[in-house]
């Protein structure tokens, strides 16, 4: 039973749909939290550098 569906995991894993879906699911998330921290850091200035003496 544990056999079987180990043997029924690994074909998942590594089939190309589940692969094109964790790569999109991934670049989703990475575009989501880009607009996610613009949104919320939007308003704050950019830190000043040191100033010259």
């Amino acid at each position: 039973m544990l056999m079987e569906f180990v043997q029924n995991l690994e074909t998942l894993i590594y089939n190309d749909a589940t692969m094109y879906g964790l790569a999109v699911g991934g670049l989703c998330a990475f575009v989501g939290l880009y607009y996610l921290g613009d949104y919320l850091f939007r308003d704050r200035e950019p830190e000043a550098e040191a100033a010259p003496d």
